[in-house]
């Protein structure tokens, strides 16, 4: 069987961090799914800081390394009703 694996890095990082409370490693992710087929792309989605912090910025030259194929966007400062800013990259329509 062929499978692809396409990774909401944004979903993902607060899915680990609010819901579960521990942390997943990508790459036994991506040993897991080679369990289940041959792999034929890996893709991981991320909004990155412009410029990326120190800590994303080695995320981010890792996951290649890793064997996923990287896909990025700025965030931007969305201004909501109340006042507060929310940072969002919109990555939907590169997902699909």
């Amino acid at each position: 069987m062929r499978v692809s694996l396409f990774l909401d890095g944004a979903n993902f990082f607060y899915m680990q961090r609010d819901c579960l409370r521990w942390w997943t490693d990508p790459k036994k992710i991506l040993d897991f799914v080679r369990t289940k087929g041959e792999l034929i792309d890996a893709f991981y989605y991320m909004g990155v800081d412009a410029p990326p912090e120190a800590r994303q910025e080695a995320y981010l030259k890792a996951l290649p390394t890793m064997g996923y194929t990287l896909v990025t966007k700025t965030l931007k400062n969305i201004l909501l009703s109340d006042g507060t800013t929310k940072q969002k990259a919109n990555l939907d329509v590169e997902i699909n």
